[in-house]
């Protein structure tokens, strides 16, 4: 894919500031009339409004932001249980995130001498009538090096949410926890995540930082269904019951400022597949950014490690005839390793 986002940016004084940023989305590799593409409505080219907004304050103290405006809570690196109010959770181990903004009116207000923050949120997004109009809020709470954050959101015919998210600094590790609760008949259902990382310092000026993660989803189940998958019932790195991650990152190291390294390995431990991913970020030429990765598979066939063993035969059969409609006998194959590579400008 190729993407340009152009953005706009205008601050008429330091009380005032209006955004608004598109994105174009062209992949010449994108085959339309293909059976899987027609049917999810894959397009080659795609125009999307990512940002919209203005921003405001009463006497200071009360900011308002209205429009489309994006927003991410939680603390934890991988899993975001209490990442209610997009849509669709942030893919891990993505290049960037591709969420767009949600369109809502949000009220911020922040005690300076506390150091803690309140956020009231009505959420507009395909909103026909009043009555359909969600509410959310969250509070932000210091007290020493521990931040506490509670969540909460309301919608019609939608199930409420709640969760709690916590981060703290333990000597030279980051501690962080959520907790979100989905409210499916009055019965909460959990979402738990909780993450660590520690950070050597190896010179005066370079440090290697080590870190875990564990996700535990109720609604996951102990089998992938690659079905569900597909059709966007399920979300990857979500369909699982338990998970773990572990990642290392070797930022700027010794002569190497312009150079990132990083090394991750995620598992879903109900079906037991895995992946590791190995990362390199090099800025060239100061405005430009190359990313690379390698990813390889491996474990028993399941969502990390999607072979043709991961199928049943009618499974198989139907992927096949979708895959390779010229020849739908032809066998699925097992991926081995996956290569990407991205090139950023920022201007």
């Amino acid at each position: 894919p190729n993407l340009v986002d152009l953005y706009l940016d205008s601050r008429p004084n330091d009380r005032l500031r209006g955004f608004v940023r598109g994105r174009l989305n062209w992949d010449p590799t994108i085959d339309e009339s293909a059976p899987l593409n027609e049917a999810q409505d894959i397009k080659q080219l795609s125009v999307l409004l990512d940002q919209l907004w203005l921003k405001t304050d009463i006497g200071r103290e009360l900011f308002i932001t209205i429009g489309k405006q994006p927003i991410r809570w939680g603390t934890t690196r991988i899993w975001n249980p209490v990442d209610v109010v997009n849509g669709s959770r942030r893919v891990p181990l993505s290049l960037f995130d591709e969420r767009t903004g949600v369109a809502m009116v949000k009220l911020h207000l922040p005690i300076e001498s506390l150091g803690w923050n309140f956020y009231a949120l009505t959420l507009v997004d395909e909103v026909e009538t009043l009555d359909e109009i969600g509410l959310a809020g969250r509070a932000e709470l210091v007290f020493w090096n521990v931040e506490l954050g509670l969540t909460g959101a309301w919608r019609k015919d939608v199930d409420p949410k709640a969760g709690i998210d916590i981060s703290a600094g333990v000597l030279d590790m980051d501690l962080t926890a959520e907790v979100g609760m989905t409210f499916e008949d009055e019965l909460p259902t959990l979402q738990v995540s909780a993450g660590m990382e520690y950070g050597v310092r190896y010179s005066e000026s370079d440090a290697i930082y080590i870190g875990a993660e564990w996700f535990y989803n109720q609604n996951g189940s102990t089998e992938t269904d690659p079905i569900k998958l597909f059709s966007g019932e399920t979300q990857f790195f979500y369909t699982g019951r338990h998970y773990g991650a572990v990642f290392i990152s070797l930022p700027s190291p010794g002569l190497w400022n312009d150079s990132t390294f990083a090394l991750s390995t995620v598992a879903n431990l109900s079906d037991r597949s895995f992946l590791t991913r190995l990362d390199l970020i090099q800025r060239v030429k100061t405005f430009m950014t190359l990313q690379a990765y390698a990813t390889i598979h491996y474990g028993r066939p399941g969502e990390l490690n999607l072979g043709p063993d991961a199928f049943d035969d009618t499974t198989r059969q139907i992927a096949q005839r979708l895959l390779y409609p010229d020849d739908p006998s032809r066998e699925l194959t097992k991926p081995v390793v996956d290569l990407g590579l991205m090139l950023r400008i920022n201007l």
